[in-house]
Formats: structure tokens, C-alpha cells, sequence
């Protein structure tokens, strides 16, 4: 099994979509899991450029409440539909859509939502 082998290449199609900003892609996270944990739909978006850059992105039909898992914060509180949000030079974000209806609470170290980890170590 060789590391160059076309055989991986589903696993990457699997984790990566594509963005407004050539050179940044969007990254499911747990899209490759073996486990399946339940999950709400995560996004990794990294910005390899030397500026910042304005990513547009769709955040679905239904409001989303939208948190920021590695500066640990509510990005967005309510939306829906095309987003637009701005990733500094070199850095990443990464976003955790969940239900506007459903609050989140921290219990443990964790913060959740409707019985899902949303956030570890708080």
C-alpha cells in the first residue's frame, strides 16, 4: 500500500470543498471518521495567503447558530443562506453549525448541544 497510490484519493475527495478564495478549502473534520460520531456540520478553513481573505460560504436553508470551536465563541448567533466572514492571514477557523432552538450548555469541560459535543477542554 503505497502513500502516492491513487487508492487514498477518495479519502481526501471526501474531506475537502472548495471555496470562493483559490487556495482555501473548506475541511470536514470527522468526514473520514471510522467511528461516525454524531455531529453537527463542522467546517476547518485555513488562509495560506499573506492577507486576509472574505470567504463567502452557505450556511443552509434552515438558522443556524454558528460557533467558532478553536477561539471558542459564538460566531453567529442566527443565519442562514450565504455568509461571508474573514479568515486573518496564516490562521484558521473552525466553524460548528447547531440548531437556533437548541441552547448550548458547558457540563464537564465540554460545551453541548442537544446531547452533542459541540467543544472540548473549555
Amino acid at each position: 500500500l503505497g502513500s502516492y497510490g491513487g487508492s487514498n484519493i477518495g479519502y481526501l475527495a471526501a474531506l475537502i470543498e472548495s471555496t470562493n478564495i483559490e487556495g482555501i478549502l473548506a475541511v470536514d473534520p470527522v468526514a473520514t471518521d471510522i467511528m461516525n460520531p454524531t455531529t453537527f456540520p463542522t467546517r476547518l478553513f485555513y488562509n495560506p495567503h499573506p492577507k486576509s481573505k472574505t470567504i463567502q460560504w452557505d450556511m443552509g436553508k434552515e438558522p443556524v447558530q454558528v460557533y467558532e470551536a478553536l477561539a471558542n465563541k459564538i460566531f453567529y448567533s442566527s443565519v442562514q443562506g450565504i455568509q461571508t466572514f474573514t479568515i486573518p492571514a496564516k490562521q484558521a477557523i473552525m466553524l460548528v453549525s447547531t440548531p437556533v432552538d437548541k441552547p448550548m450548555e458547558k457540563i464537564g469541560g465540554r460545551l453541548i448541544c442537544d446531547g452533542i459535543v459541540v467543544d472540548f477542554q473549555l
